[in-house]
Formats: structure tokens, sequence, C-alpha cells
């Protein structure tokens, strides 16, 4: 059955607005960046028998100092021990990239730099090897002469840019100078001491914490903030810490003060009426037998006294 022409032309339509919007897409998708992947590197111990085991020490410094200017890159702890021995545990018969690969999976890394020198006639040798631990290939390997042992460090800062491009300018330092109205105040920088009293320190730019402590006086915590190439000040007022003598005494109440005179009044009366039943018993001079006169508070049990039991009889 054949289509109306308005059907055609708007079917069509459609799929060209498709076809257009998949490659708007697709356009928006290839130009979103990517976000930044972290390498993690592992440096090796600098190799070779024939250089001393101090020099080789100051060569692997400059490795991961350089290496440390990236901030995409994470160094992984090398082996503490002997590569042969670590050799004998990978079953690995040489140093090769395939031996390199397996020393990179074992300590997780995706990138193995791998350095040896060495002493050919008058010159020092350095072959320097970057292994890409995911294909299992050598991805560089440079071989450097030089008449200095001191002319390798450079070589080797220009092969790591070689392969991970010239690292990223850094920020002078700025200057934080903390001043405490105590000389004897100890002043830290996060877990790090500083100094009492007066501390300087240069720092990257960023922000900080300040502890400022002192015993009798309360800890003083500041945050401050160190900017590239600026001199940050920040001065402490240590405040003392205040003595707790605890609540003070409770104030003896109204009624307790009266209850001495409602039992003086008591006691009074007691004694008044005593006073009187003596008298008036000692004054008659009839025959009736009369018993011993008991005072009491509660008279209520005055008939369980002795004295009143024996008055009765």
């Amino acid at each position: 059955m054949t289509r109306p022409l308005h059907t055609t032309i708007l079917r069509a339509g459609v799929g060209a607005m498709g076809g257009l919007c998949a490659a708007l897409l697709c356009v928006a998708v290839l130009a979103t960046p990517a976000a930044a992947q972290t390498t993690r590197v592992l440096g090796l111990n600098v190799d070779g028998d024939k250089v001393a085991p101090g020099d080789r020490a100051d060569l692997f410094a400059v490795l991961q100092a350089k290496l440390r200017l990236y901030p995409d890159v994470e160094l992984k702890n090398p082996p503490q021990g002997e590569l042969t021995d670590e050799m004998i545990d990978l079953e690995c018969i040489d140093l090769d990239a395939e031996c390199l690969t397996r020393l990179g999976t074992k300590y997780q890394a995706d990138q193995v730099v791998h350095v040896e020198v060495g002493v050919a006639g008058r010159r020092h040798t350095m072959r320097v090897r970057f292994v890409d631990v995911a294909h299992g290939k050598i991805a560089r390997e440079k071989e450097v002469k030089a008449a200095r042992l001191a002319e390798l460090a450079p070589a080797l800062e220009a092969e790591i840019e070689t392969v991970f491009g010239p690292p990223p300018i850094a920020l002078p330092p700025g200057t934080l100078v903390v001043e405490v109205d105590s000389p004897d105040a100890i002043i830290q920088l996060g877990q790090d001491y500083l100094g009492t009293g007066t501390a300087t320190a240069e720092l990257a730019p960023g922000d900080y914490t300040v502890r400022v402590s002192q015993v009798g006086f309360e800890d003083a915590i500041k945050k401050v903030s160190v900017r590239s190439g600026e001199t940050t000040t920040e001065r402490v007022r240590l405040a003392p810490i205040v003595a707790d003598l605890g609540p003070k005494d409770k104030k003896v109440d109204d009624d307790d003060d009266g209850d001495w005179v409602i039992w003086a009044v008591v006691g009074a009366v007691v004694v008044g009426g005593a006073i009187a039943i003596i008298a008036a018993t000692a004054g008659g001079d009839d025959d009736v037998v009369r018993g011993p006169a008991v005072l009491g508070i509660d008279g209520s049990s005055a008939w369980r006294d002795p004295a009143t039991i024996e008055g009765r009889r």
C-alpha cells in the first residue's frame, strides 16, 4: 500500500532529527573532559653492584622526589630486600619485562621504573626502563652515559619528564607566624611541634589548624589560611582555667530556724505542769495514796511506764 506523501515526509524528518540528536550526543560525550586518573608507580631501588650503595640511594631519592611532583602519581613502596630475592620468589630467570611486570602486579602498580647504574671504562652508565604492567611490556628504555656520577641525576629527571610530562608548577610557599601572649605556651601545627611563645614556618599554600596549649590555661585552636608569597600572622591570647569550687552551701530553711522556738515552748509547758502537780500533791493532808508524777510528751504511752503502774497499785 502506498503511504501518503505527508506521512513519508514526517517520518523522514523524525529520522533526520534522531540522527542529528545522536550526532550531538556523541559530540557532547567526546567533549566531556575525562576525570584525572591516578597512576600507581612502583619505583624500584636503584640497582648496580659497581656503584657505591650511598650513590645508589641518592639516585633513588632523586627518582622519588621527582615522581612526587606529579599530583596524579601514587607512589608504591618498593621491596626492602634485594631484587634477586624477589626474582626467586616470583620464579624469574632474568630481570626482564615479564619479571618486572610480575613485580608490578605483586605490589599493585600500574607502572614500574627500574634504574640500573654501572661503570664502562671511565664513564658512568645508567639504564632506565618504564614498564607498562597492564600490557606486560617495556614502554620506554633509555641508556645514558656520563663522565661524572652527578650528571646521572638530571638525566634521570629528564627521562621521567619524557614519560609523565613536565610536572605542574608549584606555587611559592607562604609564611605563618604564631605569636602567643605567654612565652611558655606550646605551639603545634596539626600534630607537629612548632615551638613555644612565637613560631614561624614556611608552608605550602592552604588551610591549617594551629593548637596552642599550656598548663593552667585552656587550649586555643585556630584555623589559619596560608597564601603563596604572603606572611600570615596569628596572635593568640590564652584564657586561664577557672577553678570549680563546687555548689555553694545550702542555706538553712526558715522553718528550721523556728524549730527550736517550738520545742522550747513545749518544754516550758511540760515543766510548768510538772511543778504544779508536785505542788498540789505535797500540800494535801488526806490519806489518799498518790503515785509519783510521770512526765512525758506522749500521754497515750504513759500507762506503760513502771512508775505509773506502781502508783496504780
